[in-house]
């Protein structure tokens, strides 16, 4: 009887707070273009209670009836206070006037800690560009990408590596998009720094769990990237020069208010500086830097165009390229690479109301590598590159309950040449085989909606359905029962030579507990039509990109997440734990290296295909408040791949697996002139094959191995310094000195390991040493940032 009296009394109090409040709800936009503004703080002054806008810029609060005082709040733009009364009011737009000092701002993603504990997004890490420019910076460069890989979940492959996998995934299975068109490659200098300017980056979003169904095309992740319009009002420059790099950065309007432009480049002289550090380090001057050159060089540019107030029309363009050569390694050998991107990008947006949303983008990418060998009387040239031309539109419908309806199409005309191979020995041109091009037709239906249940559950529902089409001009090779070649069958240009479809489910899920904590939940399918194959007999920057055909099979998985998220100290603090299991099915392996692969261009009777499976939990604390701010993430996780083939069919860890992870990053604002942080890196170190005996044939010593990837690097660890002073800041000049100290204990990470074999086994003096080769030692820079 008690028991029932006490929920009597709850459901009385609950119905009478409902009688006596409403709901105010809106949109929060740029007073100028229109653009809705995400994340968006609206707050109750003089409270803590309050929310922030979705994706689509609405917003939705709990008020009483009466007047109340409204705070509404985004990084860049000026704050406004609002008198409002309930129930006399029950919708209400709220356009925010950019800061004329903060114009030039940029935000990496929404750095709004209400957003880890009311947003639905699951094991996303938030952070402003703001924040990461006082990060420590490798020779002085500020890369987002490296700070992404100080996230939990998202692991680098190495130094001198740019690639990154998430939870387990390949390198492979993140889709970068820049304005909406991929990037095949994002690294310059084998992995040195990205291909992305930070001085032209206005937002970026990455996704490990509970992907949207409008984005499609990989398995593991999305680094979502959106470049800067150039500024409608006024010409501004900014740049910096470094000890590696330089970078000039110009914006303005061509026509006032109607259309503008930003235009920037960077441009690298590595080989005068890492040359006399790498020599008084190592002393290698006769073996490695001593014979190198390097460059490399990227260009970006934005044209918008404000044709009315409600149609939005922009043009992006990236172009860049690596040069790289290696001469008289050994008595009359060289070698030179190049490699770069190309990406054009046309998006229209239509505001057709305060509710609808049309976006459209065509869009092509290019990425191109060349590699030319000599050695004595050999010569070598091969190439590869792959060719996108794209097109997509999306609707997007924003309701007041908290609704958010995405549909929409995507076409992408795959041209993939992997690796057209040419070779000569004394003069003699030799056969590998006529050279081709696959092609192939991507096609994808999405919708996604996104609804609030009440005051506290907000589901998140979405279904893709993409059709593939591997097409001609294209040879199938036929052979008999012995292997032979026995005959072909040639398809004419556009001809289907094989086709798969396939639906792919998505959902994610939110309960609020409370003001500060919630719990997540997700699970998605993921089907992916491309494939990266690489092997470890090249160590050079080979992958060659591949599309599914007959015999090689689209890769897919499957993710399921689940993660508890929570705020303290009046949202100073935000903390997670996340626990996720994903399966891979349809990975790739090449039997030999990629080169021999190649010789007949029956590629794919070369590769094996296997599954994989990752588990493993994250735990994240953040602190973004105060002078004092930084995170702490550690991941726990483990990663395996079965393959019929290799390994005698039986399970062992991939290459990337890392048990464990763990990163701390630290910022701290001495005064209004000074700012010191810091990062820590520590990891087990990444799984590799070691000979586990030897033996000897015919004088020479033979290498046996058992289990694949059994041994294992030695411990990673690192340590980065970075000490910023802000020399002068007016509102029409800023200039600022950073010095950075990349790994600041000089610790020898390993790159790769080798067997160093001396002496001969017919004088009993035959020794096997094994040798670690590590690339980056302590490297302090200082950088001038310039503003005006």
């Amino acid at each position: 009887m008690k028991r029932f009296i006490h929920i009597l009394l709850l459901v009385i109090t609950s119905t009478s707070y409902c009688q006596s409040s409403g709901i105010l709800s809106g949109k929060v936009t740029d007073s100028l273009t229109g653009e809705p503004l995400i994340g968006a703080t609206i707050q109750i002054n003089n409270t803590t209670s309050g929310t922030i806008t979705n994706e689509m810029g609405f917003y939705q609060i709990q008020l009483k009836y009466g007047p109340s005082q409204l705070k509404v709040s985004y990084i860049g733009y000026t704050q406004q206070i609002i008198e409002i009364t309930i129930p006399d009011i029950k919708k209400l737009d709220i356009p925010l006037v950019l800061s004329p000092v903060q114009a030039d701002e940029v935000v990496v993603t929404v750095d709004n800690p209400k957003e880890n504990v009311e947003g639905i997004g699951i094991g996303n890490v938030e952070l402003s560009m703001k924040e990461i420019k006082k990060l420590p910076a490798l020779m002085g460069e500020t890369d987002f990408l490296r700070i992404i890989q100080l996230s939990p979940g998202v692991q680098s492959a190495n130094d001198a590596n740019m690639g990154f996998y998430v939870r387990g995934g390949g390198a492979d299975q993140n889709l970068i998009l820049l304005d909406n068109v991929p990037v095949y490659n994002p690294s310059h200098i084998l992995g040195f720094f990205s291909v992305f300017n930070s001085d032209v980056i206005r937002s970026t979003k990455l996704i490990k769990s509970g992907m949207p169904a409008n984005y499609g095309g990989r398995i593991s992740s999305i680094i979502d990237i959106t470049s800067r319009d150039g500024d409608f009002e006024e010409f501004h420059s900014q740049g910096s020069v470094g000890l590696l790099l330089s970078k000039l950065t110009i914006q303005g309007p061509f026509v006032k208010n109607k259309v503008s432009f930003l235009l920037s480049m960077r441009k690298s002289y590595i080989d005068e500086v890492m040359k006399p550090i790498a020599n008084s380090m190592f002393d290698i001057s006769s073996t490695f830097y001593g014979n190198t050159k390097y460059s490399f060089l990227d260009i970006n540019g934005k044209f918008s165009f404000r044709l009315s107030p409600k149609h939005n029309l922009s043009f992006t363009a990236y172009n860049g390229k690596d040069d790289f050569s290696l001469i008289k390694l050994e008595p009359d050998f060289s070698n030179s690479m190049n490699w770069g991107n190309q990406l054009y990008s046309l998006n229209w947006n239509y505001h057709v109301n305060a509710d609808w949303n049309i976006q459209s983008t065509l869009g092509y990418t290019k990425y191109n590598f060349g590699l030319d060998a000599s050695q004595k009387n050999v010569f070598i040239s091969m190439k590869s590159a792959v060719n996108d031309y794209i097109f997509r539109t999306e609707v997007s419908k924003a309701g007041y309950n908290g609704q958010i309806i995405k549909f929409g199409a995507e076409h992408y005309f795959h041209k993939f040449t992997p690796n057209n191979l040419d070779a000569s020995t004394n003069g003699q041109e030799l056969a590998f085989g006529s050279n081709r091009n696959l092609n192939a037709h991507e096609s994808s239906l999405f919708y996604n909606h996104e609804i609030n249940l009440g005051t506290r559950f907000r589901l998140n529902l979405g279904a893709r359905y993409t059709y593939y089409m591997h097409v001609g001009s294209y040879y199938k090779i036929i052979k008999n029962e012995i292997g032979e070649i026995a005959d072909s069958i040639y398809y004419e240009p556009g001809e289907i030579v094989e086709s798969y479809q396939s639906p792919e489910p998505r959902i994610s899920a939110r309960y609020q507990v409370n003001g500060l904590s919630s719990i997540k939940a997700s699970y998605t399918l993921n089907k992916q039509y491309i494939h990266m194959v690489s092997s470890s007999a090249v160590t050079l920057p080979t992958d060659v990109w591949l599309p599914s055909t007959s015999l090689i099979k689209p890769q897919w998985g499957q993710q399921y997440t689940v993660g508890y998220y929570r705020n303290f100290m009046d949202n100073s603090y935000e903390t997670s734990i996340s626990l996720y299991y994903k399966d891979y099915y349809n990975q790739i392996e090449l039997l030999k290296g990629i080169i021999s692969n190649f010789q007949d261009n029956i590629f794919e009777e070369s590769a094996t295909f296997g599954r994989g499976y990752s588990f493993g939990a994250e735990l994240f604390v953040q602190k973004s408040v105060g002078n004092f701010t930084g995170w702490v993430g550690y991941t726990l996780s483990a990663t395996y791949r079965k393959f019929k083939e290799i390994n005698q069919g039986k399970i062992y860890p991939a290459k990337y697996d890392r048990r464990n992870d763990l990163n701390v990053v630290v910022s701290y604002d001495l005064n209004k002139k000074w700012n010191a942080s810091a990062t820590f890196i520590l990891a087990s170190g990444n799984a590799l094959s070691l000979p586990s005996y030897l033996y000897i044939l015919e004088g020479n010593v033979i290498s046996g191995y058992s289990e694949r990837n059994s041994f294992r690097m030695p411990l990673y660890h690192r340590m980065d310094l970075s000490l910023t002073y802000l020399a002068r800041k007016t509102e029409k000049f800023e200039s600022s000195f950073n010095l950075s100290v990349y790994n600041v204990y000089n610790r020898a990470n390993p790159f790769y390991i080798y067997f160093e074999i001396t002496g001969n086994v017919y004088d009993y003096n035959l020794k096997i040493t094994p040798k670690q080769v590590s690339i980056f030692p302590i490297l302090p820079s200082i950088t001038w940032n310039f503003r005006f």
